[in-house]
């Protein structure tokens, strides 16, 4: 499923394959099943478990896998700093 903010589109393809089609520079893996987009990524939240949190501007909040969390991190310092 992709949700556009209004809009869900049901994708019959893995993750992976969206992945590998997206721009790495705009979009960012945070889990097995999700994906977001980091110009609409508003905060991150580390949490004690080396998994964390991100708040997206429509306030909300997806997990961010312990596996995945240091890629966020730099994805997202590179976004914030382009």
């Amino acid at each position: 499923l992709i949700q556009t903010g209004t809009e869900a589109h049901l994708v019959s393809h893995p993750l992976k394959w969206l992945q590998e089609r997206l721009p790495g520079e705009l979009f960012a893996r945070i889990s097995r099943s999700a994906m977001v987009n980091l110009a609409h990524v508003r905060e991150f939240h580390p949490k004690s478990h080396g998994d964390g949190v991100i708040v997206l501007a429509d306030s909300t909040e997806l997990v961010v896998s312990r596996t995945r969390r240091r890629q966020v991190l730099a994805a997202l310092t590179r976004d914030a700093a382009g």
